[in-house]
């Protein structure tokens, strides 16, 4: 005879909660922040991938080819106006204070996000996709410019480093307008 007793032990509540109480509550917190304010719920869901790529890159070594801060600051500037875009670029430094990567770079980097922020808000009729990626390579352009004019160099790593970025983003951007926007 089969113990279906044992059977079902295993699908108890409290062993769920315990193995995957934080995802549970995570998930929980994430769907009244969607019910209550979609700018506020994608502004967490980009600070939240921006700091989980930093503890990859820091304690895994990976590389993922994605900026979450700029991308975020792009489309929550595009879909709900300035304020929430500069909210999201504040976070660019703190994220890396928070995790302890602070660089004089990420600091310079605010100025060339500021103004694709205002730009995006700014270009809100036009299609997505093309205003995201234009001013993700905008954004490439001024950090150049800057970097020369301040520094006087340019180097061709960091050129085929930005050409993966901008095509990851490109394809993010993509995969963001065909499911996400259908959603705000």
């Amino acid at each position: 005879m089969i113990n279906l007793e044992n059977y079902f032990k295993r699908f108890e509540f409290g062993s769920l909660v315990d193995r995957y109480g934080k995802t549970i509550v995570l998930s929980v917190i994430l769907i009244i922040l969607y019910i209550i304010s979609k700018p506020i719920f994608l502004l967490s869901l980009f600070i939240g991938f921006d700091l989980v790529n930093i503890f990859i890159k820091r304690s895994f070594k990976l590389y993922v080819p994605v900026d979450f801060i700029v991308v975020g600051s792009i489309i929550l500037s595009y879909l709900f106006g300035i304020k929430y875009g500069l909210i999201v670029s504040v976070f660019l430094v703190i994220n890396r204070l928070i995790m302890g990567t602070v660089e004089f770079r990420h600091i310079m980097k605010l100025l060339p996000i500021v103004i694709v922020v205002l730009l995006s808000s700014l270009l809100s009729k036009y299609s997505f996709v093309l205003v995201g990626i234009s001013l993700f390579i905008l954004r490439y352009v001024i950090e150049n410019i800057m970097e020369y004019v301040l520094f006087g160099k340019l180097s061709l790593a960091v050129k085929i480093e930005r050409f993966v970025h901008i095509l990851a983003v490109y394809v993010f951007l993509i995969m963001f307008n065909s499911t996400f926007l259908i959603f705000f």
